[in-house]
């Protein structure tokens, strides 16, 4: 799990609690990541529409839609705890 999960705790005490209440969040946390992944499909979508080029504010558009598939893919990684990498002390 992400040491940024508990990075705003003080004692052991508590980032061991918090880390159990994000582990018995996971049915949630499954369903944002899946949520997500939808709507980078539809975003996916957007951009095969060849309507979407003839806009003169296409590179604004674009620009936007990147940092929107930014950070939806930053927000998977941090709820998929599941494949988190760094972990917490006692794991």
């Amino acid at each position: 799990m992400y040491t940024k999960w508990t990075s705003h705790l003080q004692s052991e005490d508590e980032k061991i609690r918090f880390k159990g209440t994000i582990k018995g969040a996971k049915p949630v946390l499954d369903r944002i990541k899946d949520l997500m992944t939808i709507e980078e499909k539809a975003l996916d979508r957007t951009e095969l529409d060849p309507k979407a080029y003839d806009n003169t504010n296409w590179p604004y558009k674009q620009a936007f839609k990147n940092g929107y598939r930014a950070g939806l893919e930053v927000t998977k990684k941090l709820v998929d705890i599941d494949n988190q990498t760094i972990l917490l002390p006692g794991e």
